[in-house]
């Protein structure tokens, strides 16, 4: 219809549209700006935390490895992890150092803190069930064999499932519930898919081999 229009008509018929439209069409076109100004800035944030937090580890894992490593120097770097960087991997990666520390030194109550802190804190679900696992290997050393088996219980990886059944074996075990120790034992063996696992098969032959064991081909939920 443009066409049978004369050029005022047009004009009037665009500055009808415009004093319609316009404001919402400047506003969207406002919000659209924004919201890739506002993902490339988080994206870059993001980077440069990340390298950041690689930077304070790399110079962690150096002082770690120092001919004389300065203890005041560490607690610094895994600190400044701790402040600026609390749920990133190369902080639990510290705190899972620092808890194997602890276990050389038959310091469990230390360990438990540091693998606890990790559960709590890590913002990978895959490192969260690893400090699960760690967890419970350090609450069944201290006697804690009910907490163990929760903070097993807690661990989501699929991936996971045999180190977690195996373990659960262990801690059945020492309960005396040697049927429970070899369904646990089984499965996990079963979960493997066939993979070499010597310990764990020795662990499933001695419960098939002592009497009142449970059935081999029994397994875990």
């Amino acid at each position: 219809m443009s066409d049978y229009l004369s050029d005022e008509e047009q004009v009037a018929v665009l500055k009808r549209w415009w004093d319609e439209n316009g404001k919402a069409l400047l506003l969207g076109l406002g919000l659209a700006v924004s919201a890739v100004v506002g993902w490339r800035y988080y994206q870059d944030y993001r980077q440069a935390d990340a390298e950041a937090a690689a930077a304070l580890y790399q110079a962690y894992q150096e002082q770690r490895a120092a001919e004389a490593p300065e203890p005041d120097e560490l607690a610094h770097l895994a600190e400044a992890l701790e402040t600026d960087h609390p749920g990133s991997g190369y902080r639990i990666f510290v705190l899972f150092r620092q808890a194997a520390d602890a276990v050389a030194s038959e310091d469990y109550d230390t360990a438990r803190e540091h693998l606890s802190t990790a559960v709590a804190s890590a913002d990978d679900a895959r490192l969260r069930d690893v400090a699960r696992i760690r967890l419970a290997r350090v609450l069944q050393q201290l006697g804690q064999s009910d907490a163990a088996m929760i903070s097993l219980g807690k661990v989501r990886g699929a991936g996971f499932f045999s180190e977690v059944a195996e373990l659960k074996g262990d801690i059945l075990l020492v309960q005396g519930d040697r049927d429970g120790a070899t369904e646990a034992y089984v499965a996990a063996r079963n979960v493997g898919g066939g993979a070499a696992n010597p310990l764990l098969e020795m662990k499933v032959l001695d419960m098939a081999e002592t009497p009142g064991a449970g059935a081999a081909g029994a397994s875990v939920e």
